[in-house]
């Protein structure tokens, strides 16, 4: 939801969440019923799947229809091991290692990181 925000609103992500949530709201129950989105719980979507803890969510990001996929959504405790899922713009999951995640974190890898080629 986080990338069709950014599509309908000129390449920009959400300020917060409850700008997104309000964008959520606007959308088609049935189409975020079978994207495994119930309308009446949109708290749910900020939990992690694996630790149900708040994910962490790079909010008011910047980028273009031919922009590299960007790191937005991050689990919050490592969900394999020591690695953690990732969530990209261009709806991409990777799983990478403390390492890469805290770069990601931090954005600086926003520009031609390694398998970050998706492109939407």
């Amino acid at each position: 939801m986080y990338s069709i925000f950014m599509k309908n609103n000129g390449w920009k992500g959400p300020k917060n969440p409850e700008q997104l949530k309000i964008f959520i709201g606007k959308q088609n129950e049935e189409q975020l019923q079978m994207m495994g989105i119930d309308p009446s719980n949109l708290d749910a979507i900020f939990i992690g799947e694996h630790d149900d803890e708040p994910l962490k969510i790079r909010w008011n990001l910047k980028s273009s229809m031919l922009g590299p996929a960007l790191p937005i959504v991050f689990e919050a405790s490592p969900s394999e091991g020591e690695d953690y899922q990732v969530g990209f713009t261009g709806n991409t999951v990777r799983t990478v290692d403390s390492q890469e995640y805290q770069q990601l974190w931090e954005g600086k890898l926003d520009r031609g990181s390694k398998g970050n080629t998706n492109r939407r």
